[in-house]
């Protein structure tokens, strides 16, 4: 009997079919799962094992005292590899998210109709006729967005509905004519803010719109991005490809994922949406990341490849000493690279004890020298104290636990 590698949670399940367990007498060591957790490929391997143990036990029923002992000590292994996941598995932790620096909220429906109200103050405006809508006085760069936006068939189906007023001559107007009074304001703010294409033209292929909450979570997390790091000019569509622009789309199926990259468009997927927001943040950050990376060309690099010791043998990369901020950027120079740009903004004390050269790299290439560590004041504008809140104390002994086994494991290889 063989049983495959199913999530933790599964195999704990299995495990309660079986009897009763005897009291473990030898506690499991945290600091060695830990070591043993960011090797690259151990979990995965070391799961593969539980599963095959746990198809043992069950094909050996009644247990005996030995037997029952066993399953207690595959139920500690399996939890605490879940719990060591959580805190290493990854590039920053919630407490690490929650206490980094220069954290914007996103702005509510009013302020967003505010922005947009003293957006073309002063510039000069023009009357077009786009997609069989026509716009008076309106501001050029949204009727750019606009197009970028929403897809003709849409104006048609609002327009056989009566959702358009004949007064309905601005773009924020129409926004809220085909989106809602909530989201239609929020997709134009992150199009005309971040070049983030969130409108029917990247619904095409999506497999539902983003909630008003969604996008608000997409606004503050744009938001935490520095100035070099933004995308600009104005956002069109290509042959086969937005230029100047990401897509963002929602699939409800990802498997485990919660957020992927790939041809310009982050997906989000279900799992996303029931994360705390500090993991939508990292999780999003990480996929952006991935788009840094490829624009420019950063992913397999001489300078990157050297920092994490990155060699390509059959095919497949590996790193005797990658310098990696955590289990999952171990596993390729691009999970590598992706993992580093969300710990530079998230966990920056932890990447510069780990690496410092990692850091210099992201701190003069990629965040075009803007700073998060304490003490630094990298926020481009503080409207409020709400917008820039001083850094929370760090969790120094977690950072430093973190760093050394790192360092430890990095001097046996």
């Amino acid at each position: 009997m063989k049983i495959p590698p199913y999530p933790f949670q599964f195999l704990i399940v299995l495990l309660s079919l079986l009897e009763p367990t005897l009291v473990r007498a030898d506690p499991l060591n945290k600091d060695e799962m830990i070591r043993l957790y960011l090797q690259p490929g151990w979990m995965d391997h070391r799961q593969k094992e539980i599963s095959n143990e746990i198809a043992e036990l069950m094909a050996r029923k009644p247990l005996n005292d030995a037997d029952l002992a066993k399953k207690q000590a595959i139920t500690d292994e399996i939890n605490l590899m879940d719990e060591v996941k959580n805190e290493y598995g990854f590039a920053a932790t919630d407490v690490e998210i929650q206490s980094a620096p220069c954290q914007h909220p996103a702005p509510n429906t009013q302020q967003i109709k505010s922005y947009f109200s003293n957006f073309s103050s002063g510039k000069p405006r023009q009357s077009r006729t786009l997609n069989g809508f026509t716009f008076k006085s309106e501001d050029p760069r949204l009727l750019s967005l606009y197009d970028m936006l929403v897809y003709p068939p849409e104006i048609q189906k609002a327009r056989a509905a009566g959702k358009l007023s004949p007064n309905c001559d601005k773009v924020l107007c129409l926004m809220v004519a085909l989106y809602g009074a909530e989201a239609g304001p929020r997709i134009l703010y992150l199009a005309e803010k971040f070049n983030i294409i969130a409108g029917d033209q990247a619904l095409v292929n999506a497999e539902g719109p983003l909630s008003p909450k969604d996008l608000d979570s997409m606004i503050s997390i744009f938001q935490d991005l520095p100035p070099s790091m933004r995308l600009h000019g104005t956002p069109s569509w290509g042959r086969s490809e937005v230029v100047n622009a990401l897509t963002l789309d929602y699939r409800k199926n990802g498997g485990s994922a919660a957020a992927t990259y790939g041809d310009e468009e982050i997906q989000v997927y279900q799992s996303w949406r029931k994360y705390s927001v500090p993991r939508q943040k990292r999780a999003v950050f990480h996929e952006y990341g991935h788009w840094i990376a490829e624009s420019k060309n950063f992913n397999e690099s001489p300078e990157w490849l050297n920092l994490g010791d990155w060699k390509l043998v059959g095919g497949k990369w590996t790193s005797k000493n990658p310098h990696a901020i955590s289990s999952y950027g171990s596993e390729s120079p691009r999970e590598d690279f992706a993992e580093t740009v969300a710990s530079y903004r998230y966990s920056p004390e932890r990447l510069k004890k780990l690496s410092p050269e990692k850091y210099d790299f992201m701190k003069n290439r990629v965040f075009g020298g803007v700073e998060y560590l304490p003490g630094k004041t990298p926020c481009e504008s503080k409207p409020s104290s709400d917008y820039c809140p001083p850094p929370a104390a760090p969790d120094t002994l977690f950072i430093q636990k973190t760093t050394d086994i790192l360092k430890q494991q990095s001097q046996k290889h």
